[in-house]
């Protein structure tokens, strides 16, 4: 487990390259994209991969899927598209139950 400060390309590729996993807290300001799952157009072009960017402050919890909660927070899960590492990513979203902030 590392600090935001690590989630970066330059520490997070090699890392994975050893066949490690990295878990890492990200920035509230993160750039992060939702995966598109819709129907493709047809015809000339590139697939459509990403959608819209994630808003922290509301997720959309059709793609966020509830998988936990306790007495403290409920716990989405989802997998999204991380901008600065250009990879897809499996991010963890923590919902206080009596303030509704993220934590």
């Amino acid at each position: 487990m590392v600090d935001a400060y690590f989630m970066k390309k330059d520490f997070i590729g090699p890392v994975l390259k050893m066949d490690l996993q990295v878990i890492t807290k990200t920035r509230t300001d993160a750039n992060m994209m939702y995966l598109f799952t819709g129907k493709q157009n047809a015809g000339r072009g590139r697939k459509k991969k990403y959608t819209k960017k994630i808003d922290f402050k509301k997720i959309d919890k059709r793609i966020f899927k509830l998988f936990n909660t306790d007495m403290l927070a409920q716990y989405y899960v989802a997998k999204v598209y991380s901008v600065s590492l250009k990879s897809i990513v499996k991010i963890i979203y923590m919902l206080d139950v009596k303030t509704k902030n993220m934590k």
